[in-house]
């Protein structure tokens, strides 16, 4: 299993060595094993506490409040563990088109394809359109 980062409440280093690892990794390794064998997490795990940050503008607005989920540590960690370990994979299941936040791609990427495809176009003498969509707040609906 992977190190935990940096995240785990500051107990991962401590004077720039792994202070606890050695006492919690094999009882965080059962559980783990035991949550991927099984399919599910500890019910532990799986509760979540939720509260409401302010973002900017009018707080009498519920648009201008984001919900965030508070989670058990070791929900944290097995997550962590598994999106490092398909991180690695990601570029040969991710469409080559799809650019965002996949290692060794750039949303810039896809205004060369743009450009490049409106250059052809106009080349050619094809007419050709583009439609661009900006969701409001996207990050807020994933």
């Amino acid at each position: 299993m992977d190190a935990p980062t940096s995240f785990f409440f500051g107990l991962e280093k401590k004077n720039g060595q792994r202070a606890y690892w050695d006492v919690l990794s094999n009882d965080l390794l059962d559980v783990f094993n035991e949550s991927l064998a099984s399919g599910s997490m500890p019910v532990s795990c799986r509760r979540a506490v939720i509260t409401l940050l302010p973002k900017k503008g009018n707080l009498q607005d519920i648009k201008n409040w984001r919900p965030v989920s508070l989670l058990c540590v070791d929900y944290k960690l097995l997550s962590k563990a598994l999106a490092t370990r398909l991180g690695r994979a990601v570029e040969q299941v991710i469409h080559r088109d799809q650019t965002y936040c996949v290692p060794g791609r750039s949303m810039v990427d896809n205004v060369h394809l743009i450009r490049d495809v409106l250059e052809v176009s106009s080349s050619l003498d094809i007419n050709t359109g583009l439609i661009s969509l900006d969701q409001e707040k996207a990050f807020d609906r994933v």
